[in-house]
């Protein structure tokens, strides 16, 4: 029976994942909305994630509109984005990734909270279930809303400085007008929902589905997540936590370097106000100041780490999780294990859970 409905787009993004690409896919051909085109798109993965979909896409005899698509070379994580939402024609797209498992009723709820908003949202996410790579529910969503939805007025300070709201990737979807008012994503910009959360927050607004929507695994080749489980207790493992914070520092380089950008082409459109441009300018000037602070801090030791970890105090961005694991480099090697323990203990009780880039006054 035909229906009214606008045609949505998902775009399911996969690299190496032919371990669960098939439960991705069949998640997304599960969708009870309709009308619905679903793109299957493979960044040239090595092994046989592509022939999977291209296989499944192949029987599927179902409703909706299947597409495939695979880059000529491996592209990495926003310009794959960008080409498999060049070909999406729906209005809204909906990213999904293949290890995760969309709920039959995902893209359903997300339609149903862009209604509630008007039509004016231009990001949408849901709550996720967490699972390990054998499907094994780990956790639940990390509250428990009355409402279905909760709204979120543009802020794009807001977003920068505390990154209120949070955008999970694994079950946004956004609106073509991001990418038709800034243009693609930069390539540096590594973490799309960041980038297109930001740009919904400076014009647009964001909606959260207090329900879970996807099952999002957690496996030890996740693309994004927590990087760092503590400091090492040798000094090899130590120089290998050392490099992975450095590469974090990279990542959030050309992010926020990326999102400078964006200010620019909003000024230049007149989607911000001047006075509002040179705001986001400044705050997002400081989160470059603590990022490159905090890479030098990872280089340096004795009294020139103690400096460099009194100027991230004084940026107020996170200086715990900068300083803490510094603390074996500041005394003797002879006392660098028993050191290191005593710097666990303090970043259990002071690191946050994920990133922090909360700026100060």
């Amino acid at each position: 029976m035909a229906n009214n409905n606008p045609l949505l787009s998902v775009i399911l993004l996969a690299y190496r994942q032919e371990a669960f690409v098939q439960e991705a896919v069949k998640g997304l051909f599960a969708q009870t909305y309709s009308p619905l085109e679903i793109i299957l798109s493979d960044d040239s993965s090595p092994d046989g994630t592509f022939a999977i979909m291209a296989k499944l896409a192949e029987a599927y005899k179902g409703p909706h509109r299947v597409r495939l698509n695979q880059t000529r070379s491996n592209v990495g994580l926003c310009a794959h984005v960008n080409e498999a939402s060049s070909l999406a024609q729906g209005a809204l797209i909906l990213t999904a990734a293949g290890d995760d498992i969309s709920t039959p009723e995902r893209v359903q709820k997300t339609f149903e909270a862009w209604e509630a908003s008007n039509r004016t949202a231009t990001s949408i996410w849901g709550e996720i279930i967490e699972i390990d790579e054998e499907g094994t529910i780990l956790g639940g969503p990390a509250r428990s809303e009355k409402a279905p939805f909760t709204h979120f007025p543009a802020n794009p300070l807001e977003f920068v400085n505390r990154r209120n709201p949070k955008v999970f990737g694994a079950s946004h979807a956004f609106s073509p007008r991001l990418m038709k008012e800034f243009g693609p994503l930069a390539p540096t910009a590594v973490m799309e929902d960041f980038t297109l959360g930001f740009r919904s927050s400076l014009i647009g607004a964001l909606v959260r589905i207090n329900e879970p929507i996807v099952k999002y695994r957690r496996h030890q080749n996740n693309l994004s997540g927590g990087t760092l489980s503590g400091c090492a207790v040798d000094n090899a493992s130590f120089e290998a936590v050392t490099r992975l914070q450095r590469k974090e520092c990279n990542q959030f380089r050309g992010l926020f370097s990326a999102l400078l950008l964006d200010v620019q082409t909003a000024a230049e459109r007149r989607l911000v106000s001047a006075s509002a441009a040179q705001e986001l300018r400044v705050a997002l000037s400081r989160q470059l100041e603590y990022v490159e602070t905090k890479e030098r801090c990872l280089d340096a030791s004795g009294f020139a780490a103690l400096k460099l970890a009194y100027r991230i105090f004084r940026l107020g961005a996170g200086w715990k999780a900068a300083f803490v694991p510094n603390v074996p480099r500041l005394l003797p090697p002879a006392i660098h294990k028993r050191s290191v323990i005593f710097a666990n203990k303090l970043r259990r009780l002071y690191e946050p859970a994920s990133p922090s880039f909360k700026a100060g006054a």
